[in-house]
């Protein structure tokens, strides 16, 4: 079974934020997303193996001592299959002494993901990094606009708190954000005892 897990990277955020043709006309108002990624970086591959010993079995609970000695009592399903030595084997079928290996394979790669949003609306708040617009459909939308963004008005520099409640403006917003996809895949198996 392979599951995907986005870890985000909260720390560092790296991108770029324009605001382009902000102007006082009366646009239609829509919202427009593009997500791309991209790998910045090698794959790298962990494999975590642990290993139990049966100590016994009771109705369709199983108990093993983990590597570190503790004991862990498992509730495990009527259908489920034990791989030992390559046979499919039963809860019932398992002794006391074989050792079962789960091993679990993850692979992490490092992407950038990049968000290009056009919105066309009507500024609602603007200030501190902080832009509201409402959309035609009376949406309120939040953007956090990061401290290198900037907004061009006329193709000069602009600050968001001088941006006035009314004002109809189309934005483009870019941002890049790395972060690390992680594959994991488990497998388990099994075997007799050592005589």
């Amino acid at each position: 079974m392979t599951k995907h897990v986005w870890a985000r990277n909260a720390s560092i955020l790296f991108g770029a934020l324009a605001l382009l043709s902000v102007g006082l006309t009366n646009t239609a108002f829509a919202q427009e997303r593009t997500v791309e990624e991209k790998q910045t970086g090698a794959a790298e591959t962990q494999v975590d193996t642990r290993n139990s010993t049966v100590v016994y079995i009771e109705g369709n609970h199983l108990v093993v001592r983990q590597e570190n000695g503790t004991l862990q009592a498992l509730q495990i399903p009527s259908e489920e299959r034990f791989n030992i030595d390559g046979q499919k084997l039963t809860l019932q079928e398992l002794k006391p002494g074989m050792v079962l290996t789960q091993e679990t394979i993850s692979t992490s790669r490092p992407i950038v993901v990049k968000t290009v949003v056009i919105v066309d609306g009507t500024v609602w708040h603007a200030g501190a990094r902080r832009l509201i617009i409402r959309t035609h459909e009376g949406k309120l939308v939040d953007y956090r606009i990061p401290e290198w963004g900037t907004i061009k008005v006329g193709g000069e520099d602009r600050e968001l708190h001088e941006l006035k409640r009314g004002d109809h403006i189309s934005a483009t917003i870019i941002t890049e954000e790395p972060m690390t996809v992680v594959d994991r895949e488990t497998r388990s198996h099994g075997h007799h005892p050592a005589n």
